[in-house]
């Protein structure tokens, strides 16, 4: 229902004080009869307007908006326990980072090799993207490894304390075994396949 505005609650006040019921009042009106009695109890008081209503104000101030895009601007790699010490407001962390969003800030990688910015390195990458295009992909050669090992169980649990709980009894620690695979593959298909297997034991 929508908020009825400071001049439909002074009619329906001072009909109230001409005498009129507060359901006649509140039919002629099209408000509540509760409402009625609401205004009257809020006019004791002076308050004759609606009370504001919507989201709880926000934490930081226009001001601190504009503060933090500044310090952003300024340091992009500051974390948010940073930035929260600059501001020098008492707000949670999520609440900066809600800020962040609203000013249309993203994390992203902001650090670059220098590498990058060299005339040679700059021709060589040029020169790369244009040999992609005449490369025979026949020569091309993908590498790809990929391993299992026995010593992933688990030495520890949650017990009561005092007590000692045996998650899995009867499990040899003296020992593990390891087994690797590498592979080349080749828009033919695969190539060559090593295999590795290690033991590791343990000391007592």
């Amino acid at each position: 229902m929508a908020i009825a505005s400071e001049e439909i609650r002074r009619r329906a006040l001072a009909a109230l004080e001409a005498g009129e019921h507060p359901r006649t009042i509140a039919r002629v009106l099209g408000v509540g009869e509760r409402s009625i009695y609401r205004w009257a109890l809020q006019s004791r008081s002076g308050q004759t307007a609606p009370m504001p209503r919507g989201h709880r104000p926000l934490a930081l101030s226009a001001e601190k908006m504009e503060r933090l895009d500044e310090l952003v601007k300024k340091r992009p790699d500051m974390t948010l326990e940073e930035i929260k010490a600059a501001l020098s407001r008492d707000v949670h962390i999520s609440t900066i980072h809600r800020a962040l969003r609203r000013l249309g800030y993203r994390c992203k990688k902001t650090l670059r090799a220098d590498e990058q910015e060299r005339d040679d390195i700059t021709s060589a990458r040029h020169k790369w993207r244009i040999m992609q295009k005449v490369i025979d992909p026949r020569r091309f050669v993908f590498l790809d490894e990929s391993g299992a090992a026995t010593n992933m169980t688990r030495l520890r649990g949650r017990a009561i304390i005092g007590r000692v709980k045996t998650i899995q009894p009867g499990v040899d620690l003296g020992k593990s075994l390891s087994e690797q695979f590498q592979t080349s593959l080749l828009v033919i298909g695969f190539k060559h396949i090593t295999h590795c297997q290690e033991i590791t034991r343990y000391c007592p």
